[in-house]
């Protein structure tokens, strides 16, 4: 069973970076739209603050949450434990929304399956700095950010946030590709959803 997870267990290895002359990494920026992430525990420090907006919230919030409102959630590696609690394997599963987990030692089976628990689940057998998970209709989506030579340093981690950001653009991207496909009554639908939720805000 733990080999079956691990092989399934899909580890993004897209490189984010260009050596210069020196050998010394020379990361991109993530250039894309801007992104709304709620986040359970300290928000991290990042690059690209006018790009990235983020949301604090606790797992009482997280039950709540409108996937309309945000791009993604990232729970911070002090409330890992508390992520992992049976009550939140289905809010993963069924919320439209994509999980990254900053700091899992283990594979995202240990969030989203409600049978296991953080000690009991694989741990992951790369050096890791985050993991990822999405629920689709047709399967999960599962990711794995590495730190560049597997060194941790403050330049290393941004370029996991990077990548992290590229990620769920691209997958947000993919979402409203996919969306044009559906009948026009239910494109109707969304847009005025998304309209109540903007007037609302507004007052």
């Amino acid at each position: 069973m733990k080999r079956f997870l691990l092989l399934c267990l899909s580890i993004l290895v897209v490189a984010s970076c260009q050596a210069d002359d020196s050998g010394k990494p020379q990361f991109e920026s993530y250039d894309g739209p801007p992104l709304t992430i709620a986040v359970v525990g300290t928000k991290p420090t990042i690059k690209e603050e006018r790009s990235i907006t983020f949301v604090p919230m606790d797992f009482e919030d997280l039950k709540e949450i409108d996937p309309f409102d945000f791009d993604a959630v990232f729970i911070m590696k002090k409330h890992l434990q508390k992520a992992a609690e049976r009550e939140y394997a289905e809010l993963y599963k069924t919320t439209d929304l994509p999980f990254f987990f900053i700091g899992s030692e283990k594979i995202p089976y240990a969030y989203y399956n409600a049978d296991s628990t953080y000690e009991s689940a694989p741990s992951l057998s790369n050096s890791e700095y985050a993991v990822g998970y999405y629920a689709q209709e047709d399967g999960h989506l599962h990711w794995g950010f590495g730190l560049y030579n597997q060194e941790m340093s403050q330049e290393n981690i941004l370029d996991v946030y990077n990548r992290m950001f590229t990620t769920i653009s691209e997958l947000q991207r993919k979402k409203d590709s996919s969306s044009t496909s559906l009948s026009p009554t239910i494109q109707t639908l969304k847009a005025q959803m998304k309209r109540a939720h903007a007037s609302n805000d507004a007052c």
